[in-house]
C-alpha cells in the first residue's frame, strides 16, 4: 500500500505551532531543523529534550508532533519507546531492529529523517504565515481604530471647472 506522506507531514507541522507564541515556535523549529539536518536523529532528539524556559513547550509541541506522525505512518507502533524519554526515543529510532536487515534499517533511518525534515520545514512555513497573518490583522484593526476615531468624513478633492484641462488630440 503507498502512502502519501505529505499531507501527513504537513498536518505534524500544524500541530507543532501555537497560535500565541508562533514566532518563538518558529525559531524552535528552524534550530531543531538545523540540528536534525547537521547532526541527524540522536542530535534532535538532544536538542529537544534540552530545551528550557520559553522553548520548553515548543519542543514538547514538536515532539509531540513528531511522535504522533511516525505512528500514524507506521515507523513505530507506539510500544516500542512508551517509557523512553524524548532524547532516548530518537536513539532509539536509530537502533537496528530485530526483524530487520542492515540495509532495511539504514532505509527506515533515513525515511524517518526524511519525513522529520519535511514536517519541520512545513512547521517552519506554518509558523512564518501565521505571524504574517497576526501582524496584518493588527494592522487592519489599528487602521479600523484610526478610522472609527476620525468620525469626520473625508471630502473629494476636486478642481473648479475653471481649472480643469481636458487634452484633445486634433
Amino acid at each position: 500500500m503507498l502512502l502519501n506522506l505529505e499531507p501527513k507531514a504537513a498536518t505534524a507541522a500544524t500541530n507543532m505551532v501555537k497560535d500565541i507564541d508562533a514566532n518563538n515556535d518558529g525559531n524552535v523549529i528552524t534550530k531543531s531543523l538545523l540540528v536534525l539536518s547537521e547532526q541527524g536523529l540522536t542530535a534532535f532528539g538532544l536538542f529537544l529534550a534540552t530545551r528550557k524556559s520559553k522553548d520548553e513547550a515548543a519542543a514538547n509541541r514538536i515532539h509531540d508532533a513528531i511522535t504522533h506522525l511516525l505512528l500514524e505512518i507506521g515507523i513505530t507502533t507506539g510500544k516500542e519507546y512508551t517509557n523512553s524519554s524524548t532524547s532516548t526515543y530518537y536513539q532509539e529510532l536509530t537502533q537496528q531492529r530485530d526483524e530487520e536487515t542492515s540495509s532495511s534499517a539504514l532505509q527506515r533511518i533515513l525515511l524517518t529523517k526524511d519525513i522529520i525534515e519535511k514536517a519541520l520545514i512545513y512547521g517552519r512555513y506554518h509558523a512564518k504565515a501565521h505571524v504574517e497573518n497576526l501582524k496584518k490583522s493588527d494592522t487592519k484593526k489599528k487602521l479600523e481604530e484610526t478610522v472609527s476615531t476620525n468620525s469626520q468624513p473625508i471630502e473629494k478633492a476636486t478642481l473648479p471647472k475653471e481649472k480643469r484641462v481636458f487634452h484633445s488630440h486634433i
